[in-house]
Order: structure tokens, then C-alpha cells, then sequence
């Protein structure tokens, strides 16, 4: 059996490292391991109470500022500079890197953009370990409005195509089951492996878990609890890894067993509802539970066996951080 450990042991950094690796953006990479390096002193907690972000340091002089100046450059590099109004952020991605939004300006990538919240939440972190509560509520906004930028752009259809279409759902805060994740090519039925536009299992949990670490506990359960069932597999027991922009099952993946994926499903959907417990008191817009979408998950682990693996999006820090041992 996998048992999960308490949310507030991760650290900031690990995470950051782990963007390092595996962020399609070598440059938001790049920031986030000077970021890393510029922190190795601290200990910021992975996730806390939203609102409250509660931060525990040994030594809160310990910043490289030379190294955070670095991580600056380069974020700044990939959403543009930040200033007070933020007129202009994010900057659109690339044009080679994801396809146009509906309104033929925006371009986002979901993966990108969930180590982009993660970094820009750590920086306003750093900035409150130093009482510096104006940054901080600079980069606080900035990461707000890149949630929304991306919840406009890949929570709905990228056209008014027929074969763009999204599935409604108006109890999610994009009003659509699910998040594309912004390839550049789309088609009505997405291929089998990683060319056309659709959802993404392995890219959605990093957005669950960047919206819970910058304290959208919310928007997380309700987006989570809106594209689940396109996900699971309630005949084999898994999630699939991946589905049409219109959230329905390609026919060769429309089975998926217990895997790395619906471990990493339990973990994150554990996180949310961890986090939606300890914000009960603090939040008047209560978010539903996902404690039966964790038991759902937590019934896989019958038929779950870890496997060594060359897949670079297999177990990673996120999942090795949240598990403490398994048992046959």
C-alpha cells in the first residue's frame, strides 16, 4: 500500500529543481534552478494554509541575490517584465511553441505555465520572508493573472470550429470540463501520441498542483472534479493519460489501469482536499469535496505495482516528496 505524508513537509526548492528538469521552457528551467540555488538556505513549505502561506526559515538572510536577479532575468524573459498595472503580462509564448488562443493573441502552454506559477509564487514568498509586502503583492497579482490568462485561453475551445469544441460544464471556473494544453495543431479526435492539441493528464495535475500551492484551492477542486470523470477509467481502474479536447476517449485509450498517473492523481486531489479542510473556516465560497474522487483513487492501488521506468514524466520529485513506502 502507498501512504501519503503530510503536505507541509515539501520544500519550495525541490520543486523548483524539479522544473529544472523537466520544464518545456529551458529558460523558465533555467530561472527556476538559480531560483533553487538562491534559496538553498531556506526552507519555504511546499504548500500551507491558503492565505496564509505560513513560512518557516532558519535563516532568512540567506538569499543569492545575484542568483535571484538571474531567475528574474529569465522569467522576465518568458512573460515579459512586470510593473505595476501589468499592461502587458504574460507575453504571449512563442509561435513555435503553442497555438493561438481564441482571441488570436494569446499563446499558452499549460505545462510552462504551472512551473511559471510555482516560481512566482516562490518569489513573493521570498519577498514576505524579507517583510516586503509590496513586491510580494506585485508577484502575488502577476501569478494571479496568469492563472486567469490561462484559464481563459485553455479552459475554452481555441475556436469556433466545430472541431475545437470543449465540453461545457458551468461549475468550472472556465466554464469547460478540463484545460487544453495548447499545441500548436488540433484536430476533433487527438492522435494516439503527442502531436495534436487535447487534455493532458500530466500536464492538468501540475496545474492542480500549482493552483493549491499559490492558494486557488478553489478553482483546483473544481476544475479537478469537473475532468475526472473523463479521465478515469472506472472499468480498469486508472486514469488515462490523455483525452480529446472535448474530453471524450480516443478508442485505443479509452482503458487505462492503475499507473503512474492515477498515483500521482491520488497525490495531488489528496493535496486539494488537505488544503480545502484546513481553509474551511477562512473561505465563505466553500469548495465541494474530492473525498470520493479519493477513494475512487485510493481503491487503484490494489492493482498498482511501481515499475522502473525511462519515462522522463514517470515518478518525479512531486510523487517520490508525497509516498513513503510501499508494500506488496
Amino acid at each position: 500500500m502507498i501512504s501519503l505524508i503530510p503536505s507541509d513537509s515539501l520544500q519550495i526548492s525541490s520543486t523548483l529543481a524539479h522544473t529544472a528538469i523537466i520544464s518545456r521552457s529551458s529558460l523558465l528551467g533555467q530561472a527556476a534552478a538559480a531560483f533553487t540555488t538562491a534559496a538553498s538556505g531556506q526552507q519555504i513549505l511546499m504548500r500551507t494554509p491558503p492565505k496564509s502561506f505560513a513560512i518557516m526559515s532558519s535563516n532568512t538572510a540567506a538569499f543569492d541575490e545575484s542568483a535571484i536577479n538571474k531567475a528574474l532575468s529569465l522569467l522576465n524573459s518568458v512573460y515579459g517584465p512586470i510593473n505595476d498595472n501589468l499592461t502587458n503580462f504574460p507575453l504571449p509564448m512563442p509561435p513555435d511553441e503553442a497555438g493561438l488562443c481564441y482571441d488570436g493573441y494569446q499563446r499558452r502552454y499549460l505545462w510552462t505555465d504551472a512551473f511559471g506559477v510555482l516560481a512566482y509564487t516562490s518569489i513573493a514568498e521570498m519577498h514576505e520572508i524579507n517583510e516586503d509586502k509590496v513586491t510580494a503583492n506585485t508577484y502575488r497579482r502577476a501569478c494571479d493573472k496568469l492563472i486567469q490568462t490561462v484559464h481563459v485561453c485553455l479552459g475554452s475551445p481555441r475556436s469556433n470550429d466545430k472541431d475545437d469544441a470543449m465540453k461545457n460544464d458551468p461549475s468550472s471556473p472556465t466554464g469547460h470540463v478540463g484545460l487544453r494544453i495548447g499545441k500548436l495543431d488540433s484536430r476533433k479526435i487527438t492522435d494516439y501520441g503527442m502531436e495534436f492539441d487535447g487534455q493532458y493528464w500530466h500536464y492538468i495535475d501540475k496545474w492542480l498542483l500549482a493552483l493549491a500551492r499559490s492558494g486557488h484551492v478553489n478553482e483546483g477542486i473544481h476544475i479537478a472534479k469537473s475532468c475526472f470523470p473523463a479521465f478515469f477509467d472506472a472499468g480498469h481502474g486508472g486514469i488515462r493519460w490523455k483525452v480529446s479536447v472535448d474530453s471524450t476517449a480516443p478508442p485505443s485509450l479509452r482503458r487505462a489501469g492503475p499507473s503512474d498517473d492515477t498515483l500521482v492523481a491520488l497525490i495531488v486531489f489528496s493535496i486539494l482536499e488537505a488544503d480545502r479542510v484546513r481553509s474551511d473556516d477562512d473561505n465563505s465560497d466553500d469548495a465541494p469535496s474530492l473525498s470520493n474522487e479519493i477513494q475512487i483513487l485510493k481503491s487503484t492501488r490494489i492493482g498498482y505495482t511501481p515499475r522502473v521506468t525511462n519515462d522522463p514524466l514517470g515518478w518525479g520529485l512531486e510523487a517520490s516528496h508525497e509516498t513513503v513506502g510501499i508494500d506488496s
